[in-house]
């Protein structure tokens, strides 16, 4: 199998009609869920020790720098740490990245379809310009196929980098 370069990869979605743009927004979208998805979880440390300490917010602040950080934060915030502070802040962050989410899936979506649309009227168009001998020799069912199904799994495997890249943030986060 030959070697498939970066080069080739945005040369190939650049013609596909993914844009530099749609990358960033992507990318954007997908660390913006990861970062507050990441939050949220981590907030439930803090409610486990809290539960633990049986609300000794001094003493956490004492023997931690995590918990130090936190106190800033919600007294930054005007806030005083209770239980129901700390779950529902991890609620918040969690909810906060189910936004993002949604509006990644959503924003896919969009780039997806429309890239299937342009590149299906670029292929009708080319199709309907074609000369006789092309037209001769080709079947049908194959420019069919290749509208349809070969399509989809060209423009699916040109954006698959970036939902594996979305699963390395993840991972990472």
């Amino acid at each position: 199998m030959k070697n498939f370069s970066f080069k080739q990869y945005f040369h190939l979605s650049r013609l596909l009609g993914l844009t530099a743009k749609n990358e960033t927004i992507l990318l954007g979208l997908i660390v913006s869920a990861t970062f507050f998805e990441s939050i949220g979880l981590a907030m439930f440390l803090p409610i486990a020790e809290f539960i633990q300490s049986n609300g000794d917010v001094a003493g956490l602040q004492e023997n931690s720098k995590f918990w130090a950080g936190l106190v800033a934060f919600f007294d930054f915030l005007h806030v005083s740490i209770t239980l129901p502070v700390l779950i529902l802040s991890s609620f918040f962050f969690i909810l906060v990245r189910q936004f993002f989410s949604y509006h990644r899936q959503l924003y896919f979506q969009r780039v997806f379809h429309r890239m299937t649309q342009q590149t299906r009227c670029k292929l009708s168009e080319a199709y309907l310009n074609a000369d006789a001998t092309y037209h001769d020799k080709e079947r049908t069912g194959g420019v069919v196929n290749s509208m349809t199904t070969e399509l989809t799994l060209a423009i699916q495997a040109i954006t698959s980098p970036i939902m594996m890249l979305s699963y390395v943030l993840i991972i990472l986060f």
